[in-house]
């Protein structure tokens, strides 16, 4: 999982987290986090973390992050929050990379609400997010480091910011003999999994059977009949099944790409 020259870590014991960054593969942040209950290691598990610009180095400082990334000859200094922080005024998280809350400025003569970023960005893949009820607001554009949309939103603090993929790869699965040793002999076909999932939006799940390039999609919107409301994003719990029919070399990742999420 992890590519070749690895040339600095980092650790936050009060998360118990440790980063490795790579030369190979310098716009991505390998992650090992581990988690003990008294004297058992109930997790412990790689990730990776990855970015539009290029890394030169990071150091943590107590719950805080520090990134000095490269892009386009500009140099700039990051920071991430490793501590779950709360989205003020929503009863769930906003997750946006770069992500800042602003008050817009009001134009009476264009009949547009404006937001000014506080750093430097030339990418347009920007998203503004209402603070009072978590919708996204629609038909946003990018002038600089200016973002406008329609209508006056300047007594609403919104949430802005660049959407990303958050992606999860199940292990593969085998079925186990009386002694608990996983059996890899013969086909252990697939048919359906059930994820159980607890306050939960959008998620979609994507099985790429082996061999083959294109992802089968299957998608949980999150909107219930009886339990969703107009004007709230829908926020659920329970079960659902999702069809896989493929065998246990398949590759099975659950995928978010939405701004909100539990």
């Amino acid at each position: 999982y992890l590519p070749a020259n690895i040339h600095l870590l980092d650790v936050s014991t009060a998360r118990d987290m440790l980063f490795a960054l790579s030369s190979d593969d310098p716009k991505t942040l390998y992650v090992y986090k581990y988690y003990w209950n008294g004297e058992e290691k109930v997790q412990s598990s790689w990730s990776k973390w990855t970015f539009d610009d290029e890394i030169l180095s990071f150091t943590v400082i107590d719950d805080l992050l520090f990134l000095v990334m490269k892009k386009d000859g500009d140099h700039t200094l990051c920071r991430i929050n490793l501590e779950m922080v709360e989205s003020p005024g929503l009863d769930f998280r906003v997750h946006l990379d770069k992500q800042v809350r602003l008050n817009g400025t009001y134009d009476a003569a264009t009949e547009r609400t404006y937001w000014v970023l506080p750093y430097n960005d030339t990418s347009d893949t920007f998203t503004v997010v209402r603070g009072d009820n978590g919708f996204e607001v629609q038909n946003v554009t990018k002038d600089g480091n200016t973002l406008s949309a329609l209508g006056d939103l300047s007594n609403i603090p919104c949430f802005i910011g660049k959407p990303y993929t958050m992606r999860y790869r199940f292990s593969r699965w085998y079925l186990k003999d009386s002694q608990g040793v996983a059996i890899t002999q013969g086909r252990l076909q697939i048919r359906t999994c059930t994820l159980t999932y607890s306050n939960t939006g959008y998620l979609a799940l994507e099985v790429r059977p082996a061999l083959r390039q294109e992802s089968l999609v299957r998608t949980m919107t999150g909107v219930t009949i009886g339990v969703s409301r107009l004007g709230k994003p829908s926020i659920v719990s329970g079960e659902k099944r999702f069809l896989v029919m493929s065998n246990n070399n398949a590759d099975i990742d659950i995928v978010n790409d939405v701004l909100m999420t539990q």
